[in-house]
């Protein structure tokens, strides 16, 4: 966990490039660490995108539904101490009722070859 949370540090540290004026978002690959984070912050969870304003992090989660995704919204200068906090608490206290979704409903996407075509994608 502590090798996790200095890449994140080291990429929001490289974010800050962007200045005072600058907006960064925030989206986590991997859907266990975006359970874990929407669980943890799901009291501040926004269902539409922040108005943009300056000096802004901004986390982005997914929802079970797809184009309905979650959002926090940070003042930059605290982002990375906040995100911080949550993976050392969630280290300390765990989380209770972790519901993890590996794939969205509604696009699940089939990859198949053909001798005559390379890939070939289907939407079910």
């Amino acid at each position: 966990m502590t090798h996790f949370v200095s890449a994140i540090r080291t990429d929001l540290e490289d974010a800050e490039k962007v200045g005072e004026k600058g907006i960064v978002f925030v989206s986590p690959w991997s859907y266990r660490i975006n359970a874990l984070l929407r669980k943890y912050f799901e009291k501040q969870l926004l269902l539409f995108l922040p108005i943009p304003s300056t000096n802004t992090t901004i986390l982005v989660l997914t929802s079970n539904n797809i184009f309905q995704d979650y959002y926090v919204s940070f003042h930059s200068k605290y982002a990375l101490t906040q995100l911080e906090d949550a993976f050392s608490n969630i280290r300390l206290y765990g989380i209770s009722t972790l519901f993890q979704t590996p794939i969205r409903e509604g696009l699940t996407i089939r990859t198949t070859t053909a001798p005559s075509a390379g890939y070939r994608f289907r939407l079910p």
